[in-house]
């Protein structure tokens, strides 16, 4: 009969330690299965965010349209003619980065050229007689119109060098830029 406690204690020792080990196991399932919930739940409030943030990006596209589309029915309406002689027109900035190009050499542009583009003049600014084409609509204004008159009064109309304007770089920048928007 000692043998028979001793094996059938055993077998009680050995059944509690596969029930506690069923136990553990049973209960790290739980737990796994409780985080995988939570984590299901957190994978579902993502896609309903990533959801609405393509909604939005949908939204932001349509208003991107819709201005790109504005800006070009605006740069449509805004051209104006470059020359009176010719049928060409240029919107104001092409007319602006036409303006805004120095032809000298050191500045990659044509240097050796004495004429400007048809429907543009050369005009002369600054110390260092920056060279600049502007459009021959500019005449028009009355503002590049003073600064010619103010041009005539002090180099006279027979300048050998072309027409100088009495301005500093930096205003005549300001000007064009203000008269070609």
């Amino acid at each position: 009969m000692g043998l028979q406690k001793k094996l059938s204690g055993k077998e009680n020792k050995e059944k509690k330690g596969v029930n506690a080990l069923t136990d553990m196991v049973l209960k790290s399932e739980r737990e796994l299965l409780s985080a995988n919930k939570e984590q299901e739940l957190e994978i579902d409030k993502l896609k309903l965010m990533l959801e609405d943030k393509n909604i939005e990006v949908e939204k932001l596209n349509d208003l991107c349209l819709k201005q790109i589309e504005e800006i070009r029915d605006f740069v449509a309406r805004s051209q104006i003619p470059c020359a009176t002689e010719t049928d060409n027109a240029c919107t104001p900035m092409d007319c602006l980065a036409c303006n805004l190009s120095l032809l000298s050499p050191e500045n990659g542009g044509g240097g050796g050229r004495r004429r400007g583009q048809k429907g543009h003049f050369v005009v002369y600014v600054g110390d260092e007689m920056k060279r600049f084409v502007v459009p021959t609509s500019y005449l028009k204004n009355p503002i590049f119109q003073k600064l010619l008159d103010e041009s005539a009064e002090e180099y006279g109309f027979d300048n050998k060098n072309g027409i100088v304007l009495p301005c500093d770089e930096s205003t005549f920048r300001s000007l064009t830029a203000f008269l070609a928007s």
